[in-house]
């Protein structure tokens, strides 16, 4: 997690942090919800990263 004031230019510092990763093993939304997940499959995001550029995106993915 990337926790920083505003303007800190965190998207910025998680596509570094990405860089380091293989591109197949990265998955990178910027929102999603619980219901995207679950029709991903079990097997979509096993053994990746899954990367959520907002707050908001995390927390609904939770909901």
């Amino acid at each position: 997690m990337i926790q920083s004031s505003s303007a800190a230019s965190k998207p910025a510092l998680m596509d570094v942090v990405l860089e380091f990763m293989p591109n197949e093993e990265t998955a990178c939304y910027s929102t999603m919800t619980g219901q995207s997940l679950f029709y991903m499959g079990e097997s979509n995001l096993k053994h990746r990263i899954l990367a959520i550029a907002e707050k908001q995106g995390a927390a609904r993915a939770l909901s």
